[in-house]
């Protein structure tokens, strides 16, 4: 019977020793009455041998916290219709195979050395494009469709692309007019030539701006619609 109590009281010492941490009483009550823990233990061991320890703030246990609320921003993106995608594709493909087929002449054909008539070729399958999308730009940013008497968007296009042809012509015819007219062909004629080459410079620069313009952010298409327009004076 005794030894059973005795168990029982040991076990009943490991439990309340597990269940209440270990404090340490000072010998004397004249130095000092409190109760020190297991840690504060430590610290003051470790104080008494070593230098004293300094106690900074953990990051880890004060956070600050930011009442804001987390909201998904949508992205503003910029809508354009499948047919500008795949004129910009077009222009930049002809554009490889130009370089790909002309690598040895690149050069007489940009300084416009080159026959006229493959000058001009190229310049309406790669400038006129181009120069018409970039008319077309503004007209859908601000919405001026209603100032055309075509409802489709790619008339409206096509329409631009006819007139930036004309233009081209016709500026081309009427520098050739004159340089009979005043016995400065050969002049007139180096001038149409350069002037293809200027044009097949400005598409190529013109392109990545455009494709920049219409599938960028929104938020975006005034800077880049100033570039392509900057990029164009400075060629012109």
């Amino acid at each position: 019977m005794q030894d059973t109590i005795k168990a029982n009281q040991d076990t009943l010492q490991i439990n309340v020793i597990n269940d209440n941490p270990i404090f340490i009483i000072p010998s004397s009550s004249d130095k000092d009455s409190n109760v020190f823990g297991f840690k504060d233990y430590i610290v003051n061991a470790l104080n008494e041998n070593l230098p004293p320890l300094v106690e900074r703030k953990s990051l880890f246990k004060e956070k600050s916290f930011v009442n804001k609320s987390i909201n998904i921003i949508n992205r503003p993106n910029n809508y354009s219709e499948g047919w500008i995608y795949g004129i910009i594709m077009f222009v930049t493909v002809f554009y490889l195979v130009l370089i790909k087929v002309f690598s040895n002449k690149i050069l007489q054909v940009i300084k416009g050395a080159f026959n006229q008539a493959t000058l001009l070729i190229l310049s309406v399958f790669l400038f006129v494009p181009t120069m018409a999308l970039l008319c077309y730009a503004p007209i859908s940013q601000y919405n001026y469709f209603s100032y055309f008497p075509i409802k489709s968007k790619f008339g409206i296009y096509i329409l631009i692309l006819l007139c930036v042809v004309s233009f081209c012509l016709a500026k081309y015819l009427l520098i050739f007019f004159f340089g009979v007219l005043f016995r400065t062909k050969s002049i007139c004629s180096q001038y149409n030539s350069n002037q293809f080459g200027f044009y097949l410079i400005e598409g190529l620069i013109l392109t990545p701006c455009l494709f920049l313009y219409f599938y960028l952010p929104g938020n975006t298409e005034n800077t880049m619609l100033l570039i392509s327009l900057i990029a164009l004076c400075i060629f012109c």
